[in-house]
């Protein structure tokens, strides 16, 4: 069985945790990879993107992504496409889709976050989800892409 599933969260514009929070068992494994600009010399806060794969026995990995768009207070555009299609959120909020979500209505400076994962394991799927958490918790934000919206009390 495979888990491939994206979450998106919106969520006001705060300085964002440590990479290392999202996934420590990646960050642990003894074979695992890891990108995005979150390396960036002056960006330890401001990141857009990171992914991280774990590699195990044979060809199987399990692979975490994590792309986020800034409204406002950019660094620099995204070079990333993933972290570009996030734009159309704003869009979206502005034209008055989420207006009925007062938790999404009321942000001032939206950030839109999507994390993905794409693995054949149950407990990568789980700390998957704790990431999700992790993000909402830190960010007071609410998932956008699912029937209802969670906020970090109620995932």
């Amino acid at each position: 069985m495979r888990f491939l599933c994206e979450i998106i969260v919106f969520y006001d514009d705060v300085d964002l945790p440590d990479v290392d929070l999202f996934f420590p068992s990646y960050w642990q494994a003894e074979n695992f990879d890891s990108d995005g600009d979150f390396y960036y010399y002056g960006n330890e806060t401001r990141w857009t993107n990171l992914e991280i794969l774990k590699f195990y026995d044979g060809d199987e990995e399990s692979k975490f992504g994590l792309n986020i768009y800034r409204e406002k207070n950019r660094k620099y555009e995204p070079g990333i496409q993933e972290v570009a299609d996030l734009a159309r959120y704003v869009d979206y909020k502005n034209q008055g889709r989420y207006f009925y979500i007062d938790m999404i209505a009321n942000i001032s400076n939206l950030c839109v976050a999507s994390l993905e994962i794409d693995t054949g394991r149950l407990e990568d799927y789980r700390e998957f989800l704790e990431a999700v958490h992790t993000l909402l918790f830190h960010t007071k934000g609410v998932t956008a892409n699912l029937d209802q919206c969670f906020d970090a009390e109620t995932l």
